[in-house]
């Protein structure tokens, strides 16, 4: 192959790579209610079943959600790290939500469990105190691995719900 187009294909997979990391796929949902209000990030398939079970858990009248509903391959995951893409956008996201005045809870979701605590990590470590109280939750296998983020979300003013995967 010649040089010309090993490069083009070097330039290729990190830009498709930040194209579709940045992509949040939203399937029409099949209940007839779904033509009566707007689609949200949690009628996505990938992200679905964590609404679910934030909604059974908490009962919460209303929620902010972030997060992403894009279903990676592994290829893609394993190259994310290298190319430099990653939570920015979403990490920047729930810490304007968490220094909001608005009391308004928050939900981080991602297909991934890694990224959903890798996220709520960074925005605890972003946030400026006085934060004004609020719920945050985030889906996990194991809750009781998460004891430290426990902890620094109380410290921070903030009522942190690990809520058990209902799936596996």
């Amino acid at each position: 192959m010649s040089y010309r187009f090993q490069f083009f294909l070097r330039l290729l997979v990190p830009v498709s790579v930040v194209a579709f990391a940045g992509c949040q796929t939203i399937a029409p949902t099949s209940s007839p209610s779904s033509n009566d209000r707007p689609m949200t990030l949690c009628d996505a398939p990938a992200v679905h079943a964590q609404c679910v079970d934030v909604l059974a858990a908490t009962h919460w009248s209303s929620m902010v959600v972030v997060g992403n509903a894009l279903e990676i391959n592994p290829l893609i995951e394993a190259l994310m790290p290298t190319v430099g893409v990653g939570s920015s956008a979403d990490v920047a996201m729930a810490v304007r939500i968490l220094e909001s005045p608005a009391n308004d809870s928050l939900v981080i979701v991602d297909h991934s469990e890694k990224f959903r605590v890798a996220v709520l990590r960074a925005a605890l470590a972003k946030v400026k105190a006085p934060l004004t109280p609020r719920n945050v939750a985030i889906v996990v296998k194991d809750p009781g691995r998460y004891a430290d983020l426990q902890a620094q979300a109380t410290s921070l003013g903030l009522h942190l719900r690990l809520v058990p995967t209902s799936h596996l």
